[in-house]
């Protein structure tokens, strides 16, 4: 069937029929797409960033989660005004804050739905000044 429309697989590189697959840091099911437990995990783990590097790195891995984390922007405020260049490194009360509501909030279950035309939509747009 796939030879139909062009396609070609690699039999051994394949997995069909699963009931989910984890790709890219995301896990698809029946259900629709999930943050990767795997990769969850990491991020809450992770200590508190030293250096600006490693805010860099966090920030990265909680931004590609950005879909599932309502508000995300306005809650990195602090850690992103560290990366300011006229400000010098010191990590506040605020900053260890928003960590760690970053962090709890990465670890809520969201789950985005496959598109279904039947289904009732509202479409969330984040916007920050941040």
């Amino acid at each position: 069937m796939l030879e139909e429309y062009g396609l070609q697989v690699c039999k051994d590189k394949c997995e069909i029929f699963h009931p989910s697959v984890e790709y890219l840091g995301y896990v698809i099911d029946v259900a629709g797409l999930h943050k990767a437990l795997s990769k969850v995990e990491s991020i809450v783990d992770a200590p508190a960033p030293q250096s600006i590097s490693q805010l860099r790195s966090l920030l990265g891995q909680l931004n590609y989660y950005e879909r599932f984390i309502p508000q995300l922007a306005t809650l990195l405020r602090p850690l992103h005004e560290l990366l300011c260049q006229n400000k010098a490194w010191k990590w506040t009360e605020a900053c260890d804050t928003a960590f760690k509501k970053a962090k709890a909030a990465l670890t809520d279950s969201e789950v985005l739905m496959h598109f279904g035309l039947s289904l009732h939509r509202v479409q969330v747009v984040e916007v920050s000044p941040y």
